[in-house]
């Protein structure tokens, strides 16, 4: 189970992207597509964070910074 708790605020802000199919409090759900494409990217090392909202990429970034 996930340490993040998403507050309504995030939850409702990340309901708005594209690449994401659901948001609770605990957990996200991306898009099939955008995570086949963010995998393939990743391997390459092009892996963009662009298209998801800043408190999430915060996050990502210390994953794999610190993996």
């Amino acid at each position: 189970m996930s340490k993040n708790i998403y507050t309504e605020f995030q939850i409702k802000e990340l309901e708005k992207n594209p690449n994401i199919i659901n948001a609770s409090e605990r957990s996200i759900s991306y898009n099939p597509e955008f995570t086949t494409k963010a995998v393939k990217a990743y391997k390459k090392g092009k892996f963009c964070l662009l298209t998801l909202p800043i408190f999430i990429m915060e996050k990502v970034k210390k994953r794999i910074c610190h993996a």
